[in-house]
């Protein structure tokens, strides 16, 4: 599918200088759990920032009157930080995200996934 055929694409961009410095101009195997662990752990991620800043703009009264409190401001979900220090795919992606968490200026957000993008693989 296109979301399979995109991220194949980063990954070969970022394998890029590696393939030309050693002459092995084969394509980098895509970890399949990126797809089925970290993307899913990453929208959640996503959901848990668009929840929050809703929730925000509710009037105090409103907030209070929900049946069930969820607290979006707690730590990442485990895959998010396992993956970024495993796969250069899913730190580009963390970062990505990040910049668009700064560009909303959503300040938990932001702290939020800063926490673990020192961890990115091969210090990226």
């Amino acid at each position: 599918t296109i979301l399979i055929l995109l991220l194949r694409m980063l990954a070969l961009g970022l394998s890029a200088w590696v393939m030309i410095d050693s002459q092995d101009f084969k394509e980098p195997k895509l970890d399949s759990q990126v797809v089925t662990k970290f993307l899913p752990a990453l929208m959640s991620l996503m959901v848990d920032d668009q929840v929050r800043q809703l929730s925000t703009k509710l009037p105090p009264d409103e907030r209070e009157a929900a049946i069930t409190v969820i607290e979006h401001s707690g730590p990442l979900p485990d895959a998010v930080e396992a993956y970024i220090q495993d796969s250069t795919v899913a730190s580009i992606l963390a970062m990505y995200y990040t910049l668009h968490v700064a560009r909303l200026k959503d300040r938990v957000g932001l702290l939020r996934i800063l926490t673990v993008l020192a961890n990115c693989k091969d210090d990226r």
